[in-house]
């Protein structure tokens, strides 16, 4: 039974739309969102992102989407990942990004906060 909820709810994750008002990252805010999940990859030059619009700017919120190779060299699908975008002290932007090690609550989470992961 897990295997099957598993397979559903990887198998909806093809793409990424966004649900309300929202609006783009910006360029800093994109290269920190980036920055942060290739930090965590095995193969970070392999990475594939699904990056929409910033639902949540007021409390830094954000979610997207990354495919990336394994240890074997097949990539794995695309998969959610969460966390905040904020401003640091130098004037530009950092990202602090989680959740790859377990998308099934980053997808909960980011559906919680208006972000539709399809």
């Amino acid at each position: 039974m897990n295997k099957l909820i598993l397979m559903v709810v990887f198998s909806s994750l093809i793409g990424v739309a966004y649900a309300g008002d929202g609006r783009p990252l910006n360029k800093m805010e994109r290269q920190a969102v980036i920055k942060s999940v290739k930090e965590q990859l095995k193969d970070p030059g392999s990475a594939q992102f699904k990056l929409g619009k910033f639902v949540t700017p007021e409390s830094g919120y954000y979610c997207g989407m990354v495919n990336s190779k394994n240890s074997y060299g097949g990539y794995v699908g695309f998969s959610p990942f969460q966390g905040f975008i904020f401003k640091n002290k130098k004037g530009g932007y950092s990202a602090y990004m989680m959740g790859l090690d377990s998308p099934e609550v980053s997808a909960q989470m980011c559906a919680e906060k208006g972000y539709k992961l399809y």
